[in-house]
């Protein structure tokens, strides 16, 4: 993932893959009704996921600090382990279960997404993150609703 001789920070691809999931987490508390379903569960969901993921990511990487190891299968592993742990902190029990399952699909997108940001945008790592973010919750919530 270099974008000008530089790759994406492990603590922004993290960030974006937590924040990737947090729209899946706050579905399956809404969709589940048991128990809060409103906005502010949405946004907590999404705050609190891209803090996991932006502490959680740079342990996997080979120095802590690069992403370009990161690939779609790791992203996806990843968004569902994120989207378990931090669903069940948030919107416990179907935000667990539902954010486990967007996360799965959320983590994959983000990742290629990101990867192609850098490669084609220029604009820097951040908005290459935080495309990867965009477009990996609304592939997650797309396949979330057609789901069920």
């Amino acid at each position: 993932m270099t974008e000008a001789g530089r790759a994406i920070p492990a603590r922004w691809l993290g960030a974006a893959i937590g924040a990737a999931t947090g729209p899946a987490v706050g579905f399956g508390q809404a969709w589940g009704r048991t128990g809060d379903g409103r906005a502010w569960v949405w946004v907590f969901a999404i705050l609190v996921l891209a803090f996991l993921g932006a502490v959680t990511l740079p342990v996997f990487t080979r120095d802590g600090e690069r992403s370009g190891e990161i690939g779609p299968g790791f992203g996806s592993l990843f968004g569902f382990s994120v989207g378990l742990v931090g669903g069940a902190f948030v919107a416990f029990p179907m935000g667990s279960a539902i954010g486990a399952l967007g996360g799965v699909v959320a983590g994959a997108s983000a990742v290629l997404a990101a990867r192609w940001g850098a490669r084609t945008l220029r604009r820097g790592a951040a908005w290459a993150a935080g495309l990867g973010s965009v477009v990996g919750a609304s592939a997650a919530l797309v396949v979330l609703a057609i789901w069920m």
